[in-house]
């Protein structure tokens, strides 16, 4: 059998084993044997076959893109929000810092009314919220006296380290 008939019969897939064995080892000597047995025709419709299969992946690889796209920005603008919300939560509650560098005991007036006194060297935090309903010092150094505006319904809360005390309204000693 010649060159030509196997070349024939390979592309017919009608060959053996062996012979098609044998038409591979012919084309890697020679890659140029098929381009007397395919026309230009069927090289441009070949051709032309492969890029749409490309393009349907094209667009299928658009398509996924936008999606997570729009998946970023909803997730971005969803902590953007977030974000933006608690800023106005917590500027309604008011954080004041104070600290005493002088020898002498220095007496602080809070929005409620309660007195703090703070001794030498004493650095707080005092949070309230505007309508008393809250009530929060957070200690760091130093030592304080409190008399508490007595009101049940509005904690008073003092932090000092890893200790947490809520006062009802009665005067108390904390330090670190």
């Amino acid at each position: 059998m010649n060159r030509k008939s196997l070349l024939n019969k390979f592309l017919a897939n009608e060959c053996s084993a062996e012979e098609a064995k044998l038409v591979f080892k012919w084309l890697n000597d020679d890659p140029t044997l098929l381009d007397d047995f395919i026309s230009e025709d069927d090289w441009v419709s070949y051709i032309n076959q492969e890029n749409k299969s490309k393009r349907g992946g094209d667009s299928l690889l658009r398509i996924i893109t936008v999606f997570i796209l729009f998946g970023f920005l909803f997730i971005l603008t969803n902590l953007l929000s977030t974000s933006t919300d608690e800023p106005l939560q917590t500027a309604s509650f008011i954080h004041e810092i104070y600290y005493n560098p002088s020898a002498q005991p220095k007496e602080i007036v809070a929005a409620d009314h309660s007195i703090l006194t703070l001794e030498p060297g004493a650095l707080i935090q005092l949070g309230i919220k505007p309508d008393l309903d809250f009530r929060r010092v957070k200690l760091f150094s130093g030592r304080v006296s409190f008399k508490v505006a007595k009101d049940p319904s509005k904690p008073f809360i003092v932090e000092s380290g890893t200790l947490m005390t809520n006062c009802a309204g009665n005067r108390i000693h904390r330090g670190l």
